[in-house]
């Protein structure tokens, strides 16, 4: 079947389908939660994403993709310390 023989209409449905099909990165993930959420943790970035090494994707995010993201350390009473990472539009 050549291009021109499909309408318009079905090509975009297509077009949205091979889109939705394709799986984020775990960059795309980390960059998708900052973006609707304002903010991550490590202990979220493991228990959303099983992502391991969320400090290497914030640095990417900050030196290449030029993000404004800022860092806290958090210190539980009945835990270890972890960090929250804010991102400001």
């Amino acid at each position: 079947m050549y291009p021109r023989a499909i309408s318009g209409s079905i090509w975009i449905v297509l077009l949205f389908k091979i889109n939705i099909m394709k799986e984020k990165t775990q960059l795309d993930k980390i960059r998708s939660h900052l973006r609707i959420h304002g903010k991550i943790t490590t202990i979220e970035a493991f228990s959303l994403y099983r992502i391991t090494r969320l400090s290497e994707y914030i640095r990417i995010l900050r030196h290449i993709e030029y993000l404004n993201i800022d860092d806290e350390w958090i210190n539980p009473e009945n835990g270890n310390r972890y960090k929250l990472y804010k991102f400001k539009k």
